[in-house]
């Protein structure tokens, strides 16, 4: 137990002098440990001029889906794939069993219609297609598109080419069915017909797609016409000042001789 001022304060005064010590420990190692840092960015293994790619850019890597929708393409090509290889090899797995193989097959394939028809056309080009039919029997096509410049090149690439290839392959599926066995024509059947209803419906729409925006710039054009008709005058006056200078040039141009 220590006593009197003349005993605490010569300890008082040891202690300071041992915690400022320390602080400056602390504060010399966090100044070697900034440099430190600092220097292995500025070093060859983090080059500064070629920083490390964001999550966002690592995610579009050559050896992934380089569009912006993955899920919609993987979904656009599964329920194709595995209807096809059941069809293939369903006798070989599954055994002889033709009414399971069919039914397996015909529900991959109206799931890859729905899927197709109402999320990944809408996703992946912006298109969306429907039919109805009316009272008296007749069907009427209606059409949904969205800003096609939004829609990326890739994307749009392998919408349409896996589109088309399930109905190329399909069809030449039922021209080896009809040349061959007849066991699968029915089945082959329902997966050219299903194919073939979006592959048409979505043609139709990028159709009617590219239909309404030329029909849209032909209206902006001609109502900037009427609304601007000075503008019409100008334009055909810089028409003709230039039809007239390229005939007065090539009126004055020298001929030679033979």
């Amino acid at each position: 137990n220590f006593r009197g001022p003349y005993i605490n304060i010569p300890v008082f005064s040891s202690l300071r002098k041992l915690s400022s010590s320390v602080l400056k420990k602390v504060h010399l190692t966090s100044k070697i440990e900034g440099r430190l840092n600092l220097k292995m960015l500025e070093s060859s293994a983090f080059p500064m001029d070629n920083p490390m790619p964001s999550p966002m850019e690592s995610q579009f890597t050559p050896s992934r889906y380089k569009g912006n929708h993955p899920g919609a393409g993987f979904f656009h090509l599964i329920f194709k794939v595995l209807a096809w290889l059941i069809y293939m090899f369903g006798e070989t797995f599954l055994g002889r069993n033709y009414i399971f193989i069919f039914v397996v097959v015909v529900l991959l394939l109206a799931a890859d219609f729905w899927v197709v028809k109402n999320v990944t056309g809408r996703l992946m080009v912006n298109l969306r297609w429907w039919n109805d039919i009316k009272e008296d029997g007749t069907s009427n096509w209606q059409f949904e598109s969205g800003d096609m410049d939004a829609v990326h090149s890739f994307d749009s690439t392998f919408f349409w080419t896996v589109l088309y290839g399930s109905v190329v392959l399909w069809s030449l599926n039922l021209v080896a069915s009809v040349l061959g066995s007849w066991k699968y024509l029915p089945l082959v059947t329902v997966a050219v017909l299903l194919g073939s209803a979006n592959a048409m419906g979505y043609t139709k729409c990028r159709t009617d797609a590219k239909k309404r925006l030329q029909d849209w710039l032909t209206n902006n054009a001609v109502d900037m016409i009427t609304r601007n008709p000075d503008m019409l005058k100008s334009a055909a006056m810089t028409g003709m000042g230039t039809l007239k200078n390229f005939a007065m040039s090539r009126g004055s141009a020298p001929t030679t001789g033979p």
